[in-house]
């Protein structure tokens, strides 16, 4: 079906042509840009988590080290702490008594013991104190 409506002319549709494309680039920069701060805004947070990752390491490295916090009482020379048979802390075991050590009834728990107690042994010290050593 014919329309009335007269074809635009060559100089029109060239026209338009040239303004749908610098809205078109008009869009793309806003986008560009819109992209570019979200890249600014991201790479600066990212420096900063790791400025203050940073800081706070430094801040730390200056803490006191274990060897300058006094060990509890009853302490052994390498920071264990025996129980007696009456479960009393700080009282040695004497020689000769049993260790069994514990196991739970804990799924993770029964498959890391059953995987690691065979391969530890007790030792009992000079002073009678059972230490367990992984062999």
């Amino acid at each position: 079906m014919p329309t009335n409506d007269p074809k635009p002319s060559k100089a029109n549709r060239r026209d338009a042509a040239r303004a749908k494309a610098l809205a078109l680039r008009e869009e793309q920069r806003k986008r560009d840009q819109r992209r570019r701060a979200y890249l600014v805004t991201a790479a600066v947070a990212i420096l900063a988590a790791i400025a203050i990752t940073v800081t706070v390491i430094i801040g730390h490295s200056g803490s006191p080290s274990l060897s300058k916090i006094a060990a509890p009482a009853g302490a052994t020379a390498n920071a264990g702490i025996p129980i007696g048979p009456d479960f009393v802390a700080g009282k040695a075991i004497p020689a000769g008594v049993p260790l069994t050590p514990f196991l739970d009834a804990c799924s993770v728990a029964a498959v890391t013991q059953s995987v690691n107690l065979p391969s530890v042994n007790v030792a009992a010290t000079a002073a009678g104190t059972p230490t367990l050593v992984a062999s």
